[in-house]
């Protein structure tokens, strides 16, 4: 919302503040985890299978998001169940580092926390900032396309799919 603002200046009855800031985003925090409670939001197709399988391979899962731990928990819990999070070695969420995706400040917290190199692993994302992030850390990257991407051009993927599949 800050980088909105200072880029694009919309006009605004009045100045936000980082207080009002922090409200919204709260509030839109509230209103996402009221939907997942009621089922309205899911994980994207085949991530739970996705999720499962690596787990039960004994493969080693972190997650890198610019979205809140709040969310996070929320999603995953709803679709898996609340001992989901324990088959992730790092859950790195959007306060954790300074610098947001497209940076690479968050793979780079989650590569290190881990004792991996970029090289050890593969990145999904789903976004293009998300793309250009773990691009940028060096990992390889499997991009799946959603109606906000469906027309960019992820080039140097791995692989880009219309989802994870059953």
């Amino acid at each position: 919302l800050a980088h909105y603002i200072n880029h694009y200046n919309p006009k605004l009855e009045s100045d936000l503040s980082v207080n009002d800031i922090a409200d919204i985003h709260n509030k839109k925090t509230e209103i996402f985890v009221n939907h997942i409670a009621n089922g309205d939001i899911s994980l994207r197709i085949g991530v739970d299978r996705l999720i499962k399988e690596v787990i039960e391979s004994g493969l080693r899962l972190g997650i890198a998001t610019t979205t809140s731990l709040q969310n996070v928990e929320a999603l995953m819990t709803s679709t898996l169940g609340e001992s989901v999070l324990d088959g992730f070695e790092v859950i790195c969420a959007v306060d954790i580092v300074k610098s947001k995706k497209p940076a690479t400040d968050i793979y780079k917290y989650v590569l290190n926390k881990m004792h991996l190199s970029s090289h050890e692993c593969i990145a999904f994302e789903d976004s293009q900032i998300g793309f250009a992030s773990a691009t940028s850390a060096g990992l390889k990257t499997v991009v799946t396309l959603s109606e906000y991407n469906k027309t960019k051009f992820f080039e140097g993927a791995l692989v880009v799919l219309d989802h994870l599949g059953d």
